[in-house]
């Protein structure tokens, strides 16, 4: 089986596809500077990579990741987002489905 650069090339672009499928727990702190707002996260999410190629996508990996934990910082401004880590933490990582390999 093909791994992801010799199927879809090493530069290709892809489109990410996240769905939080439970919420454990959130928490955030104030701070004078909007920069050094903190942001714990306990979750699990599924995510989703579809590369873009010869005019069309497909999904090339699917995973489950479960018992996520984050700290660090998040900035949103339009539609773009930022973050600065600092820990994460995955319990568990499930493939329900690839074309790439495990």
């Amino acid at each position: 089986m093909p791994g992801f650069a010799e199927r879809y090339g090493s530069d290709a672009i892809v489109d990410v596809r996240v769905k939080v499928t439970e919420l454990h727990e959130w928490t955030t702190s104030a701070a004078a500077k909007r920069t050094d707002e903190n942001v714990s996260i306990k979750a699990s999410a599924n995510l989703q990579f579809w590369p873009r190629f010869n005019n069309n996508t497909e999904k090339a990996i699917e995973l489950d990741l479960t018992d996520i934990e984050f700290s660090g910082n998040l900035l949103v401004d339009g539609f773009e987002a930022y973050a600065n880590v600092l820990s994460l933490n995955v319990d568990q990582i499930t493939v329900p489905f690839s074309l790439i390999g495990d």
